[in-house]
């Protein structure tokens, strides 16, 4: 997939609306409410855009307010200006804020970030929730949890007080902002089911590939004490999905080098493995995660002649370590291995490119980096059929690497998994977009909001404006 529009089914605005290209390239004081992209991909996204900004966006100011849990962060991966394309590039400034837990953050959210956002051009909120008023500039609210949405509140990991309240608060804030971006077309399409009315203000504007520079221990489980559970939507950070590690992807296709990569991989995760390979799983236990789905799948398929372990990566509790391997012959148990998370960006990545294929059968995903990554390093994917998953299997260039099998159909698991470990090794693929596209879409959707509103076309916090429109086709630009 290239470039930020795409036809149906997966159509998106471009949010190109301005007159000319000086009028996008023009400069903005742009405030960021940096505090609520805590771990996990959300902080990833983030993390890619401010420094996607850097690189391709005008000579905007950023200031980014961060919290104690991401200021670190932050600072060492986007503070400051670096090299543009063509000289052009923004600048951004990291201020930390003083708040103690996710309480202190919402209260500072909702009453001390309307007076700050006043004295910029912008406010954009970049993680699901944004102030629910007294702002007077234009707001932009980018949504990048499917939980709050569509079927997400439906499993258990969602349906705690705590989940509740941050449901009615994020859709509260769709409510609210001037336009709402989301990163794919299924996200799009759950929050239109339950908020008809967004429809008018919602923006599809995919993110472009990941940096293993971003090494989050967080996001792995290693310091995640601070997390609520439902914001640690994977255990692995991003992984590099261009340049160095799209020509190592490429290296592991001939069945002998394949082989020396899960040999090494072996020895990184200091993991034996018993038959010809293994089959990986990188994923944090929750019940949409269907890791049952994932372990009696393999089952079946070594049942019928698959030699291959299965090796999981992430973090499982320790009863549920139990009922995995109860799903397990006996006899066939020291085949199944619990890696736990893995902080380091290179470790995980060797862990793809020795696997013979990746697994995730998963009923509920937002933006689903694990397919990404595999794919990006011409790794095989079995994968449900969810909405995400179909959106990457349709994109440009996927091939026949990615399969897509029912939700909780283990013997169809089974069967692709047999056929994926079959066939020959793809190439690797890039199923995003690029960050030059995202950064041009993003400033040409922050544009139009600041000079309707300085042409008296908007009432800032409640605009129903946007650019996509559902018809039989799909979502399409209007």
């Amino acid at each position: 997939m290239s470039g930020t529009t795409q036809s149906a089914p997966a159509g998106e605005s471009s949010a190109n609306s301005a007159d000319s290209s000086d009028s996008t390239d023009r400069p903005l004081r742009i405030l960021v409410n940096g505090s609520s992209a805590r771990v996990g991909g959300g902080l990833s996204v983030l993390t890619h855009q401010l420094r996607a900004f850097q690189s391709y966006g005008p000579a905007n100011q950023l200031t980014v307010l961060a919290a104690p849990w991401n200021v670190d962060r932050l600072r060492s991966e986007v503070a400051g200006s670096s090299g543009g394309v063509g000289g052009a590039r923004s600048s951004v400034t990291i201020e930390p804020i003083e708040v103690e837990s996710t309480q202190d953050r919402i209260r500072f959210e909702q009453a001390e970030l309307p007076g700050r956002a006043n004295g910029f051009d912008l406010l954009f909120n970049p993680a699901n929730l944004a102030p629910l008023r007294g702002v007077t500039v234009p707001s932009v609210l980018m949504l990048q949890n499917v939980a709050y949405f569509g079927d997400g509140p439906s499993f258990a990991s969602h349906q705690s007080p705590v989940e509740r309240l941050k449901r009615r608060m994020v859709r509260a804030s769709v409510g609210r902002c001037d336009a709402v971006v989301v990163p794919t077309q299924s996200l799009a399409e759950a929050v239109v089911g339950d908020l008809p009315r967004a429809a008018a203000k919602l923006h599809l504007i995919r993110p472009g590939p990941f940096s293993s520079a971003s090494a989050n221990s967080e996001e792995t489980g290693g310091n995640g004490n601070n997390a609520h559970p439902s914001e640690l939507h994977g255990c692995s950070d991003v992984l590099d999905l261009t340049g160095a590690s799209t020509s190592v992807g490429s290296s592991g296709a001939s069945p002998a080098r394949l082989g020396a990569a899960t040999a090494a991989a072996a020895q990184v995760l200091q993991t034996h493995v018993v038959g010809d390979g293994y089959l990986l799983s990188v994923a944090n236990y929750y019940d949409y995660k269907r890791l049952e789905d994932v372990v009696a799948a393999w089952a079946r398929a070594d049942a019928d002649g698959l030699n291959l372990d299965l090796l999981m990566v992430g973090s499982v509790p320790t009863d549920v370590l139990g009922s995995l391997r109860d799903l397990v012959p006996t006899d066939r148990r020291d085949r199944l291995h619990f890696h736990g998370p893995v902080a380091n960006p290179d470790h995980l990545r060797q862990a793809y490119l020795g696997a013979t294929a990746v697994v995730c059968l998963s009923a509920l995903e937002c933006l689903s980096l694990v397919p990404v990554e595999a794919a990006a390093l011409g790794v095989p994917v079995v994968m449900s059929d969810i909405g995400v998953h179909l959106e990457l299997a349709a994109a440009e260039g996927a091939g026949a690497g990615l399969h897509t099998v029912p939700v909780d159909d283990v013997g169809a698991a089974a069967a692709a998994i047999t056929k994926a470990v079959s066939a020959p090794r793809p190439a690797p693929v890039n199923l995003l977009s690029d960050w030059a596209s995202h950064v041009a879409a993003m400033q040409a959707l922050f544009i139009e909001l600041v000079d309707r509103q300085r042409n008296g076309g908007i009432e800032p916090g409640t605009s129903r404006s946007g650019r996509l429109w559902r018809s039989a086709s799909g979502w399409v630009n209007r």
